[in-house]
């Protein structure tokens, strides 16, 4: 019989110490190993022998180890053998989860034979770290058995299908059986057939038609159609026993087509709003405390606050005098006594400036609408509010007319500008706003919004691990710019999440209101959603963050994925009118920031204040949000069901009305939100 041999640790009932099941004799040695000095100076490992012969290490982290007791301890598992290999050869993460904040004192002994973690420290911080070190188990066990090679005879039969299970398998191989059908000439010949002649010989035809035909196979599955391709003709013939098919299949061609060879393209506007008496204009320098961005650090924005310039405005002219207003005619009404009066000094260029600024405006919006609409992607237009930046513009330090600006520097292409939408840096400067909302508009019911956004630099799928020396050398790959931007239950789990990539503006059209304090940019933003897979490393992310009890973030650190800030987006939403008013709340941590709390297994924001808080204002129609909602499920040559006279040409909604609203609301904004940097 086998014999197993038992450790000789000396066990004595009357001297046991309370609350420890281990030897009082190991303990004391660990506390004068622990007093000893360090062998050398900068080591912070040294190993120790205790009398019963266990060999174990001592993690210092520059802190005092206890002369007591440990407080709890976390016992590593022998389940997997790889996951206890890893913690015994690593010690780096560990000593993290010791310089964590929260733990007052925390010291890793390896013992070969009790193969645990002792913790010291007060309830809260102990619970922490054994969070952390649960955590990073379970992390360290999934990476290891998703990655475990799979041999043949070792895994377990497959149980038995069940009956619904069965049928639903039976329905998806004849699904599969028909669609293969369609690749290929069909036997017969059928009623109805189409062709469609690719009329650019220059275009790829693999980016038309897809690796191994995949996009065309999507189209004669969706269309039921027998489809092929003639390389000579360089046409795609199609036929079916149904003329509708035959109609969808070719319009479906025809707007792949159009996606394949078409750009989106990027719009840029700069209006000058008419101003009610006649100003100059100067370009002068950013005043302390302005925020041009918020996701600049603290370096790259006061480099630009030397740079970028405001237009401040030169007043200047003749008042309107009484005799002046005596001229107008009796029989006008009261809205075009006013109009009179307050533009009777202006010339006629800046007269005619708004219907201009209308026409300007939809030419830009229709070429944007246009280019984006049978693309797959994410887009969201709104207007926001805030002050015009100048980044690029001419060296001028004597005043520009109104005229000179409008006409000459806005619409040159070296003429760059932008607008700084941070409106305020605390809610006490928005308070009025808020009352002002809550007292004429409708609170919507779910608002406030909270979701969190973190900008990343990752990976686009894991890294493999290399299990053999002689494999090739990894290719450094590129880590894609992405946003993760997710919500979360009222427990603190993920509720919805997803990740974006390819961020663009398709339009941005900004307008400058000289008469007051505030002006306005319109912008329509692209953005290109990855699949929501969880095997990811966006995945990952994503679904193992959580919200701990003071609802701040807790998000998980993989090698797949660098965090490069972190955004709490806070949203009351108002109905004004037929518009939506969004007054947001953002709270920045930056990389500097994250890096240093970032402990090898999770990153608690809780023990980090927001390097900024900035509150913003925006507007839009929600008919926007649903129409460009309808992009994000196209298949194939599919095309959304709105159109360019949804948003240009239809009631309520034209570029005179997107002029008269913003004017509107910044009159609004001027009465109840004063400037936070005064």
């Amino acid at each position: 019989a086998e014999t197993f041999l038992q450790p000789e640790v000396p066990y004595d009932l009357d001297d046991e110490i309370a609350d420890s099941w281990r030897d009082p004799e190991v303990l004391r040695d660990d506390i004068m190993g622990r007093a000893a000095p360090q062998e050398a100076a900068g080591s912070n490992i040294y190993d120790s022998e205790v009398q019963h012969g266990y060999k174990y290490d001592v993690v210092e982290e520059n802190i005092d180890a206890p002369d007591r007791i440990p407080d709890d301890y976390w016992v590593v598992s022998r389940y997997d053998p790889a996951v206890l290999a890893w913690f015994v050869k690593s010690d780096s993460i560990l000593s993290h989860i010791v310089a964590s904040k929260q733990i007052t004192t925390h010291q890793f002994i390896n013992y070969d034979y009790f193969q645990q973690i002792d913790v010291w420290g007060d309830p809260i911080a102990v619970q922490n770290a054994k969070t952390q070190l649960n955590m990073l188990a379970n992390n360290l066990y999934e990476t290891e058995t998703s990655s475990r090679r799979k041999r043949k005879g070792w895994a377990r039969p497959e149980r038995p299908l069940t009956e619904r299970e069965r049928r639903r398998a039976e329905r998806h191989e004849r699904r599969l059986m028909e669609e293969k059908s369609y690749q290929k000439k069909p036997e017969s010949p059928q009623p109805y057939t189409g062709t469609f002649m690719i009329p650019d010989r220059n275009m790829p035809i693999l980016k038309f038609l897809g690796e191994k035909e995949m996009f065309l196979n999507s189209l004669r599955a969706e269309c039921k159609c027998f489809m092929w391709y003639d390389n000579g003709t360089n046409v795609v013939h199609f036929s079916s026993d149904s003329i509708d098919r035959i109609a969808e299949a070719g319009k479906r061609l025809r707007n792949w087509f159009l996606k394949c060879v078409r750009k989106i393209t990027s719009q840029h506007l700069h209006l000058l709003r008419p101003p009610n008496e006649t100003l100059l204009v100067r370009f002068s320098r950013l005043p302390p405390g302005f925020i041009i961005d918020e996701s600049l650090d603290p370096a790259q924005e006061a480099a630009l606050l030397n740079k970028y310039r405001l237009m401040e405005p030169v007043k200047t002219g003749i008042p309107v005098t009484l005799q002046e207003k005596n001229l107008i005619d009796l029989d006008d009404d009261e809205t075009h006594f006013a109009q009179s009066t307050e533009t009777l000094n202006l010339s006629p260029v800046m007269l005619k400036l708004d219907e201009e600024n209308a026409k300007s405006l939809q030419n830009v919006l229709e070429n944007g609408l246009e280019s984006i609409r049978l693309f797959d992607w994410e887009f969201n237009m709104k207007i926001r509010f805030g002050q015009i930046c100048l980044i690029d513009y001419p060296n001028r330090t004597d005043p520009l007319s109104l005229e000179e600006l409008s006409q000459k520097y806005f619409p040159n292409p070296k003429f760059r500008s932008g607008l700084a939408p941070c409106i305020a840096t605390k809610k006490s400067h928005m308070e009025p706003l808020l009352e002002y909302l809550n007292r004429t508009c409708h609170e919507y019911h779910d608002s406030p919004r909270v979701s969190i956004a973190i900008d990343t630099l990752q990976l686009p799928t894991f890294t493999t691990p290399s299990r053999d020396r002689r494999d090739s050398v990894p290719v450094n790959r590129t880590r894609w710019a992405t946003t993760i931007t997710c919500t979360f239950n009222p427990n603190g789990s993920v509720a919805l999440w997803n990740c974006l990539t390819d961020h663009g503006d398709v339009v941005t059209a900004n307008c400058a209101s000289l008469d007051s304090e505030y002006s306005w940019e319109l912008k329509l933003k692209s953005a290109r959603r990855l699949p929501s897979d969880t095997d990811t490393p966006h995945g990952q992310l994503a679904t193992k963050s959580k919200l701990n009890t003071d609802n701040h973030l807790i998000y998980p650190i993989t090698r797949d994925i660098v965090v490069q800030r972190v955004t709490k987006k806070t949203k009351w939403l108002y109905g004004w009118g037929d518009w939506v008013v969004e007054v947001g709340r953002d709270e920045i941590w930056m990389r500097q920031q994250l890096a240093q709390q970032e402990n090898g297994v999770q990153c608690d924001l809780s023990l980090l204040e927001p390097r900024k808080t900035v509150w913003k204002v925006a507007i839009h129609k929600e008919a926007w949000h649903h129409r460009l909602a309808q992009n994000l499920s196209l298949k194939i040559g599919e095309a959304p069901d709105w159109n360019l006279n949804d948003f240009l040409a239809s009631e309520g909604e034209d570029t005179r009305i997107i002029l008269a609203t913003t004017r509107a609301f910044i009159d609004v904004l001027q009465n109840e939100v004063p400037l936070y940097w005064k």
